[in-house]
């Protein structure tokens, strides 16, 4: 049985869209990682689009040469000059087609069943879900881990912690495209 099995996709009823942004001041292997574990994930999502955020050095061009040879979902679009992350996700987020969005940053690993737990815990909510996210491992540059980031879990929590700062790791969200929109 492939991984593609193990899951059901059906908690991204109407697919999902990968959403990543690149800017020239990211590592070239990190980048490539942060790709690969996208691809490589036990869900795969209809389409990745990855938005370059400004002019890059070769190297990252080189990253992403090389990955549109390889998967036929990336899409790749380029903006003229750096606006910063916001600008740039709001840029591919008019290009996605899919009913969800899913966060990826072009320097974190995704964990491999990422895509489908969050597919799996929107389809058993017990109520509709438009946003989900999770607590994210981090790591430093030699692989060490530092701690993890744990978020607050129920509704209440959610609107309490709101009112400080934003209850969610923006790096692991998944969320409906229409909402966002």
């Amino acid at each position: 049985m492939s991984t593609d099995t193990l899951f059901s996709p059906l908690g991204f009823d109407g697919g999902f869209t990968v959403l990543m942004a690149v800017y020239h001041r990211e590592d070239p292997d990190r980048f490539k990682s942060a790709l690969l574990s996208v691809f490589n994930n036990s869900l795969v999502p209809d389409a990745v689009i990855l938005v370059v955020d400004g002019p890059l050095p070769n190297s990252l061009v080189h990253v992403i040469c090389d990955a549109q040879l390889r998967y036929d979902r990336l899409q790749v679009h380029h903006l003229s000059k750096n606006m910063g992350l916001a600008a740039a996700l709001n840029a591919g987020l008019s290009l996605v087609k899919t009913a969800w969005v899913v966060r990826a940053d072009s320097d974190d690993f995704n964990r491999p069943y990422r895509f489908a737990y969050q597919a799996a815990a929107i389809e058993a909510a017990a109520s509709p879900i438009d946003l989900i996210g999770g607590a994210i491992q981090e790591i430093d540059l030699d692989g060490t881990h530092i701690a993890v980031r744990r978020t607050v879990e129920s509704d209440a929590e959610i609107r309490c912690f709101a009112k400080r700062r934003n209850p969610f790791n923006h790096m692991t969200v998944s969320y409906r495209t229409a909402l966002a929109l």
